[in-house]
């Protein structure tokens, strides 16, 4: 048992005397409510028996009521008294009937039985004996009959007193268990918690005890690798608890920490060694990365000299060869221009030739129609000439109608017809010597027109004429115009042939000056990365140094710590 205690672990000891402690509890708190249960068992009973007494009295109070309204009856022969007694009589039965339940003692329910027997008996008095005795009016019959019926009723009384007495005697023994039982339950209750208490603090303390004497030597142990004396001895407790894992893990972590120490010494012992010839490594590696990166600064100096002034030759090379463009564009331009120039000039001569030829063509047009307009008034004033004699006819005409009319006056009735006729000759006359007189004005118009467009005829016949030698003049200007033009169109061509060849020749000198610049920028950048990369590594053979400084002196300071160890 003692072995099982020992390999237990320590939380299930702690679990064992909590659970010990919490049954005492358990069983304390089951005592207590048993005890509850048979208190409120007791007031229960108490309660019944309350309830007993209190019908028990109202039925007494009402057996009362009721031989009273008997003899009321009786002395009175009122028939009210005697609806009342039947009605209290159905009161007491229903009584009965909630007393009889309550009942549990023997005794009890066979008094009750006695008395219920009784109420029929007395009921039966009244019904079977008062009552016809009153109805026949024989009044000695109703006096026995109602002593008999107050005979019934002392004996039913006192059967009710004594059923009384019982329930409360039952009563005062009920309450004084509850008391009991209460008095009883605290005892257990109080009891309980001590013993529970007790035990479980014996049981804890006696746990504790024996955790506290084998921790203790395992925090002794402990301390003393803690100060570094790994000779001292190993833990002995080699049961399966906490703490006997706990030793094995001590003892292990002894006999490792006293194989790290010793093989620690040993590697600080190299590692000082190592750092102090590292120390020198990295200052002979820093002095020749110094001369390294001043060599690469002048180098980088003069390739940026170089790369400057190539960029320089450069950018001359190309506004050299962007004012050559420009020039070639504008020649290209002014070329386009002497070439626009000549097809206009062409199409000038041509449109010029043609527009002599249509002025040639005009001047033989306005020569025709000055010819025709000079017929045209030779005829006109011919009009005029037979609008005089086609005036004279009319005239003429008007005065022999005149004269018809007048002879057909004269011939009376055989002479209307021809005056008729003779009317409208006149008539017509008259219409065509207005009609004359009209087409004469309108002739004279014609001829003044004719006469304006004659004058303006002969002054355009004079500038056509002029119009046409002064483009002959212009005709001779434009050929001479395009032969002046054909020729600096071909100056133009061969200037801009050669600007071409300058262009192509400067763009190789540009390409290749644009190489070299390219190759010095690229040549600069490479020794200022080489520059960088050494001035880097310059930085890490310093932090290595500092670094190779920093392991020397940790390596002091790891052996002054080994030192520390007893091993």
């Amino acid at each position: 048992m003692r072995k099982w205690y020992r390999n237990t672990k320590i939380g299930t000891k702690y679990r064992i005397a909590l659970v010990g402690t919490i049954l005492l509890f358990l069983v304390a708190a089951g005592i207590v409510c048993y005890e509850s249960y048979q208190i409120r068992k007791n007031l229960e009973t108490v309660e019944r028996l309350d309830q007993i007494n209190e019908l028990v009295t109202e039925m007494t109070n009402t057996f009362n009521t009721k031989d009273i309204r008997v003899a009321d009856f009786v002395i009175t022969k009122w028939v009210a008294f005697y609806s009342e007694a039947e009605q209290l009589t159905t009161e007491l039965e229903s009584l009965a009937d909630q007393i009889t339940p309550l009942l549990q003692e023997k005794e009890q329910i066979e008094l009750m039985k006695e008395i219920r027997d009784n109420f029929a008996l007395h009921h039966d008095v009244f019904v079977n004996g008062i009552y016809p005795a009153i109805q026949s009016t024989n009044n000695a019959a109703a006096l026995e009959e109602r002593s008999l019926a107050r005979d019934i009723r002392l004996e039913t009384v006192e059967m009710l007193d004594e059923l009384l007495k019982m329930t409360e005697a039952d009563n005062l023994h009920a309450l004084e268990q509850t008391e009991l039982k209460q008095n009883q339950s605290m005892i257990v209750l109080i009891i309980s918690i001590v013993v529970a208490t007790v035990f479980g603090g014996l049981l804890l303390l006696f746990i504790n005890r024996g955790v506290k004497r084998n921790l203790s030597k395992v925090v002794s142990v402990a301390n003393e690798i803690a100060n570094g004396n790994l000779q001292v001895l190993d833990l002995d407790y080699v049961y399966k608890d906490e703490i006997g894992q706990l030793s094995q893990s001590i003892n292990t972590m002894k006999s490792n920490l006293n194989t790290m120490i010793t093989h620690l010494s040993y590697v600080s012992n190299r590692v000082f060694d190592k750092s102090k010839e590292l120390t020198e490594f990295a200052d002979e590696l820093q002095s020749g990365g110094e001369q390294i990166a001043a060599t690469m600064e002048e180098l980088s100096s003069g390739s940026e000299e170089q790369a400057q002034s190539a960029n320089n030759l450069f950018e001359q090379t190309k506004h050299y060869l962007d004012t050559i463009a420009a020039v070639v564009y504008q020649t290209e331009e002014t070329k386009q221009l002497s070439e626009n120039m000549i097809t206009i000039t062409n199409k000038g001569n041509k449109n010029m030739d043609t527009t002599v030829g249509q002025m040639k063509v005009i001047h033989e047009k306005i020569d025709q129609s000055f010819e025709g307009l000079k017929g045209l008034d030779e005829k006109i004033k011919n009009i005029s000439s037979l609008t005089s004699v086609i005036k004279e006819i009319a005239e003429q005409t008007n005065l022999l109608a005149l004269n018809a009319s007048i002879e057909a006056a004269r011939a009376g009735e055989h002479g209307k017809g021809f005056a008729v006729v003779a009317n409208e000759v006149r008539k017509l006359a008259v219409q065509v010597k207005a009609s004359v007189k009209d087409i004469s004005g309108i002739l004279i118009d014609i001829q003044e027109e004719s006469d304006s467009v004659l004058t303006s005829l002969e002054e355009g016949y004079l500038l056509v004429r002029n119009g046409t030698e002064q483009m002959h003049i212009t005709e001779a200007t434009f050929d001479d115009m395009l032969v002046i033009i054909e020729e600096v169109g071909k100056q133009i061509s061969t200037m801009t042939e050669t600007l071409y060849e300058v262009i192509e020749n400067s763009q190789t000198i540009g390409a290749s000056i644009e190489t070299i610049a390219a190759v010095s920028e690229q040549s600069t950048a490479g020794i200022e990365e080489t520059t960088a990369t050494v001035q880097q590594a310059n930085g890490y053979m310093e932090k290595i140094h500092s670094n190779a400084v920093e392991l020397e002196q940790e390596s002091e300071k790891l052996k002054e710590v080994m030192k520390k160890f007893t091993i």
